[in-house]
């Protein structure tokens, strides 16, 4: 199967539904991500219910692609980083979020930004990557995934068909959270992709 494209994009009309109850149409799981090839087993993503096109991703694939959700900015921040495609993002972020909470540190950067040694490899690779946001913020006058969404609205059709032409090397990187009706669900994720990890090997 053929990875699909990940550009950043704002569809509010896919969480207008969700974001008032928290629900997901069920989905049958297909075992891998249609942008990142990651396996997401039970917990997948889906994009607009009324699609003819549904396109199911994990949650770290559904972020870029709704970057209007009403949580984004608590789950995730704008980074500059032109030679990485962001499905490759999206993957280093898992593991780095697989490798915290492997050695006991919380995934939610937030967190682990207080509390770890400078000695973890993951916490290292982590800040560096969050440290790219001043990079963007310098480039586009915000770090906000929320007002880049704002600004992709406001886009004339054709200008919005060419935003990965025109974002550059903008990417967004996931923070360690996933909320849904107000509660993050990110640790359970984390800990079933551990446990699948464990089992595949």
């Amino acid at each position: 199967m053929v990875t699909l494209p990940l550009v950043l994009s704002a569809n509010s009309k896919a969480w207008i539904v969700d974001a008032g109850t928290g629900e997901r149409k069920a989905v049958p799981p297909t075992g891998t991500c249609q942008f990142c090839r990651r396996p997401s087993g039970a917990w997948q993503q889906q994009g607009d219910n009324n699609s003819a096109d549904l396109v199911v991703s994990c949650p770290l694939c559904y972020l870029p692609r709704y970057l209007d959700r009403p949580s984004i900015d608590d789950e995730a921040v704008l980074i500059w980083l032109p030679g990485m495609a962001q499905g490759v993002v999206n993957v280093m972020t898992r593991q780095i979020h697989l490798a915290c909470v492997r050695v006991g540190l919380p995934p939610d950067y937030s967190a682990v930004a207080r509390i770890a040694q400078a000695t973890s490899s993951a916490y290292r690779a982590y800040r560096t990557l969050y440290e790219r946001s001043v990079a963007v913020e310098l480039r586009l006058g915000t770090r906000s995934p929320r007002q880049l969404g704002a600004a992709l609205h406001d886009l004339a059709p054709p200008d919005y068909e060419r935003r990965a032409t025109l974002l550059g090397g903008v990417r967004l990187l996931p923070l360690g959270r996933f909320l849904q009706a107000g509660r993050d669900i990110y640790p359970k994720m984390l800990g079933d992709w551990a446990k699948s990890e464990v089992e595949a090997s």
